[in-house]
């Protein structure tokens, strides 16, 4: 009897002493988080970076996914736009309903704008190759476009793609472009400007 009552305050020590610590880790992820966040408020990027992947390990789920977003303002604010659109990815990919996703999608396409005019500078030439740039532009604009089938970015996106592929010679491809936003699109400030698009394109083929 005496060897029960030993075993069960034993198993009750053991299973309070495990609680103390998930809790002891859970507030110690909480705390790099406001540091995180601290940092990331104030643009010392150095202290948030440090601070962000620590909480990216220990912090809860939930201000993980708000760790991810900041991470991607972050890149984006140093002009890293690879990384940005890495981290803007993974964090709607963290949740069902990422609480920022309007805003990450506005992200993107200043990160496709951004990547579209460094494809000509010496940098993307040399190091990256612009059809690997050429690419990740085209990618980035489908993504809001598809995730956005009916809000003004992505009849902005839309306009955008087709604009691209006149630039690069793919002619037939952005005729298509033009009239798929025309017909999603036929009220949209866009679509005037696709009709003229249309007609440059048919101008020069002709």
């Amino acid at each position: 009897m005496q060897f029960m009552k030993l075993m069960f305050i034993l198993i009750t020590l053991s299973g309070g002493f495990a609680l103390c610590a998930e809790e002891g880790a859970q507030s110690r992820g909480y705390v790099v988080y406001q540091k995180a966040v601290a940092a990331f408020e104030k643009k010392d990027w150095f202290s948030f970076e440090q601070h962000a992947t620590e909480a990216l390990k220990i912090a809860p789920v939930s201000f993980q996914e708000e760790i991810l977003y900041l991470m991607g303002c972050h890149h984006f604010e140093r002009a890293q736009w690879e990384k940005a659109n890495v981290y803007f990815t993974k964090y709607l990919g963290s949740s069902p309903a990422p609480k920022h996703f309007a805003v990450v999608m506005e992200y993107k396409y200043k990160i496709a704008e951004h990547l579209h005019k460094a494809l000509h500078s010496f940098s993307v030439k040399k190091w990256w190759g612009q059809k690997e740039v050429t690419n990740q532009v085209e990618s980035l604009f489908n993504e809001v476009i598809t995730s956005l089938p009916k809000h003004d970015l992505g009849a902005k996106a839309l306009y955008a793609k087709a604009l691209f592929q006149e630039e690069k010679g793919s002619f037939t491809a952005a005729a298509e472009t033009f009239q798929g936003l025309i017909q999603r699109f036929p009220k949209h400030y866009y679509a005037a400007c696709s009709f003229v698009g249309l007609g440059r394109i048919y101008l020069r083929q002709s």
